[in-house]
């Protein structure tokens, strides 16, 4: 979550930064590597995203979320977009990330 924040305020720039702190974590290869692509993902379907929750966000303008919420959303609807995880499942770790 860090590093979609860190994206999220600093531009597409900072992501070898991102990429650093992801891999200086101590996690498995495995996780470190999804993680990686996941943001990756994340931010290239960006558009696509805010456009799902701008549909659904009633009266409320994404800049006006916090950074984490915001982007606890945005990896929400990425998965939901990808359609290989129950809707319950990505829930249901939205809110646990929150």
């Amino acid at each position: 979550m860090q590093g979609l924040c860190c994206l999220d305020t600093q531009g597409p720039a900072v992501m070898p930064l991102v990429e650093h702190f992801i891999r200086d974590s101590h996690e498995a290869a495995g996780i470190v590597k999804r993680a990686i692509e996941l943001i990756n993902e994340v931010m290239s379907d960006l558009a696509g995203c805010d456009a799902l929750l701008v549909r659904h966000a009633r009266h409320w303008d994404l800049s006006r979320l916090a950074l984490v919420d915001r982007n606890i959303l945005r990896l929400g609807a990425h998965e939901l977009r990808l359609c290989t995880l129950s809707y319950k499942s990505v829930i249901s770790e939205a809110i646990r990330l929150s």
